[in-house]
Formats: C-alpha cells, structure tokens, sequence
C-alpha cells in the first residue's frame, strides 16, 4: 500500500522533484569550467579556487546519507523542503561573494543540497508502484545523469555572455520557484526512531579524510607528515564508526542493510560507474584542446570540444525516458549488463589511438547510452529492493559512493596522464589513464552478474 495519491498528480510531482534534483547536478559540474575566471575575478590562487569544488563536494558527501536518513526518520518532505531551501541560500551565497573565502563557505552550504536525489527517490517510491515508479524513477535519474553534463555545457556560455555570477543567479531563480510548488507533494510517512550523533560525527570525519587524500596528497606529498596524519585519522574514525553504528541505538547506516544483495552490488556498480561519468568529462576535453605540436591533440577550443562530447550529454539525459522499457523487457540484471558492455565497448575506442574526431564523438555516444541507462536503472533497483523506511539512506549511500568513486577515479587518472615529466602528456599517457575505465568497467560486469533482484531467475 502506498501512503496517499499524489494531490496534483505524478507529472506535476515528477517536475518539482526534477527541478530541484537538476539544480543540484548542474552546480555539481557548472563551476570547473569557469574556475579560472572566478580565481581572476576574487583575485585568488590556483590552490585556493579548487576548494570551489572540492569543497562542494566534501559538504555533499557527508550529508547525502544523513539527511538521507533524517528523512526516512521525520518525514521526506520536510527535510526536501530544508534541503531545497538550504541549497538556495547556499547558492546566494556564493553569488553574492566577496572572496573566495565566503565563495567557499557558500559551496559549503550548497552540499547540504545532495539529499535532494534520495529524499526524491524516496518520495517516488512512497506514491507510485509498478512500472510508474519505474518510469518516474527513471526521468529523474536522467537528470541526475545528464546535469552533470549539461552544466559544462552551459557554463562557458553563461560566463561569456551574462559574467560568472549568472551561474549562481539562473539555479537560485529556479530553486525558489520549486520552492513555491513544494505544496503539490504529499507528505512522506514517518518511521520515527533514534539517531545518534556518534555515527554521523565518525562518518564525517573518515569520509573527509578520505576525499582529502583523494583530493590532496599529490600535492602534500604522498609520505608527507599531513598525508600521514589524516590517513592516521581517518582510519581510526572509520573504525570508530564501525563500532559505532553497531552499539549505538541511533545508527545512521543499519550495517545488515550494506550486507544485502542489492545494497552492496549496487553500491559497487555506483562506484565505478561514476569513475567514467566524471572523468570522461575532465580528460578528453584536455585531450581535444591540446595543441597538434603535440602530435595528437586538435587544438580545440573550449567551446568546439564540448560539441565534439554533445553526444554524450544527450544520451545521458535522454535513456532515463527509456530505462523502464529495459526494465521491463530484460529485467534489471540483463538491463545493467548490457548497459555496462556499452559503457566498455565505449571507453574502448579511446584507450586506440584517437586520430579523428568521430572516434570522439562515438566514443561519448556509447558511453552516454550505457551510462544515461545504468544511472536511471540503478536508482529503481534500490528503491524497490528496500523497505520503505530506508529509501532515503539507501538512496544517499548510492548516490555518496557514486561521487567517492568518481573523485578516486580521476584522482588516480590524473596521476597517471601527468606521471611523464614533460612540459605535457604524451598520447600514451592518455591511453594508459583511459585503461583505467577498462578494469573498473569490468568490475562493474562482476557486480551486474551478481545482482539477485526479486522475481528474477539466476
């Protein structure tokens, strides 16, 4: 049974939740591209601009799940509408900054906005059932999916035109107009229960640890005293959430939930997943631009790469309106696995050699429709395969391993295509990063051929 109609229907309900959903993405990727222009404008440093985005996403990361949590505990509902109203306050922020100082502090706030995708999902799954869920679920994880590309694509023409501001001003306008029509969702059931503080104050603290390392250490110095000391901290905090979240009556991740099937499969898959999602989009660029003195660069601009990778953007947004046809046909394991063999068959074709640009745009083409189908597919599965009072954490969790792994993944990439001590990276640097894609992708068939979704045969 589920708690009550949707007062306006699921198509008015669908567009609040994706308003506010894609808000949130597009500010996910909408700032990297203009980080150059914001360090110009609030006279800033290159170490310091960075912490624009690195900071959004320590703040997301950390408040996905709890808020994930407070939801499923107080009602999904009302912690959207602190979430929403939070983001845009955030946003205003960072708008209206001075320095980079009060821009950081409002990319800060803006995190708390990353419960969004879950309490979303949750609120989905409370009213609708069958394949309307499935349908919903799945535009909704387009938006997820194809935001975070449609903010690069839109935030070289924002800065141009309209200064870099606009990029805070267009999402605190649509924010607050989602705002004003938060009156067509129902209320969420509540499932009251405890929450403690130790579990979240521990979460928080190896999770940041973690992501620092992630974020830093090449810049630290790997065997440096500070890269000592926080992986010395995070590895006690870890141990101490583990402790935590089995003795605590408030627990903020139920452990025995991670152990099922769905949860931990699913979680893998989000991982990796999202090392191709953002890396493709932070690499291959690099790899367009690149001057032709190179040897294998096409001297891009900006502008003209991103057209070159227009096909990934729209095969991301756009299998979110087809994702349930796969569910309903394949089933969700034979969907994911072949969505995956997509995804490989893709970044295939960027670890040969690259020498026209169709590879490119075939590559990203690919990728898109492998990644657009995991990404909307994935969420349904994990909303289905929980209770209804563990939506909004579940959700969080798949959404917070989802970032972890892409900040890990372009880290390590990263490292390997600047590992040449050259003025810039060789075409073999490149490939050599690419082949990264390649093992992680194959984790992700492994996961795939492991899921045990409910009604369907091994």
């Amino acid at each position: 049974m589920r708690s009550g109609r949707l007062p306006f229907g699921p198509a008015a309900t669908l567009a609040v939740l994706s308003s506010g959903a894609g808000v949130f993405t597009i500010l996910q990727s909408i700032l990297s591209p203009a980080l150059p222009v914001i360090q110009a404008e609030l006279g800033t440093t290159q170490l310091h601009v960075t912490w624009v985005v690195t900071a959004y996403l320590l703040s997301a990361s950390i408040c996905t799940p709890v808020l994930g949590r407070l939801g499923d505990t107080f009602g999904k509902k009302r912690v959207l509408v602190i979430a929403m109203s939070t983001l845009a306050f955030g946003v205003l922020v960072s708008g209206l900054s001075t320095s980079i100082g009060m821009m950081i502090c409002g990319r800060v706030i803006q995190g708390v906005g990353g419960a969004i995708f879950p309490l979303s999902f949750g609120i989905l799954r409370d009213q609708l059932e069958g394949r309307s869920l499935h349908r919903s679920v799945g535009v909704l994880g387009s938006v997820a999916a194809g935001g975070v590309a449609i903010g690069s694509l839109l935030s070289g023409l924002i800065v141009d035109t309209l200064g870099f501001r606009w990029l805070f001003w267009f999402p605190l306008i649509v924010l607050l107009i989602s705002l004003l029509f938060m009156r067509v969702l129902s209320d969420s059931p509540v499932h009251p229960s405890p929450v403690s503080v130790a579990p979240i104050l521990s979460f928080a603290t190896w999770l940041t640890g973690l992501l620092l390392l992630t974020t830093n250490a090449q810049v630290w110095g790997i065997a440096s005293p500070i890269t000592i000391g926080v992986a010395v901290i995070s590895v006690l905090a870890f141990i101490g959430w583990i402790l935590a979240e089995r003795y605590s009556r408030g627990a903020l991740i139920d452990l025995k939930l991670m152990k099922s099937n769905i949860m931990w499969t699913t979680s893998v898959l989000s991982a990796v997943i999202g090392i191709p999602l953002f890396s493709l989009q932070t690499f291959v660029p690099q790899y367009l631009q690149a001057p032709r003195a190179t040897g294998y660069g096409f001297d891009m601009t900006v502008l003209q790469s991103v057209l070159v990778m227009l096909p990934l953007s729209v095969a991301l947004f756009a299998m979110g309106f087809v994702s349930h046809h796969l569910i309903a046909k394949y089933g969700f394991r034979k969907a994911l696995v072949g969505s995956v063999a997509v995804v490989l068959l893709g970044c295939a074709l960027l670890v040969t050699p690259v020498v026209e640009i169709w590879q490119v745009s075939v590559a990203s083409l690919l990728a898109g429709v492998g990644m657009g189908a995991v990404l909307t597919i994935m969420p349904v599965l994990v909303v289905t395969g929980v209770s209804a009072d563990q939506t909004g954490v579940a959700g969080g969790i798949n959404a917070n391993v989802r970032a972890v792994g892409g900040a890990i993944g372009t880290a390590v990439i990263a490292a390997i295509i600047n590992a040449f001590e050259g003025p810039t990276p060789r075409a073999q640097d490149y490939q050599y990063g690419f082949t990264v894609f390649i093992f992680a992708l194959l984790l992700a068939l492994i996961a795939c051929l492991l899921i045990r979704a409910s009604g369907e045969s091994r």
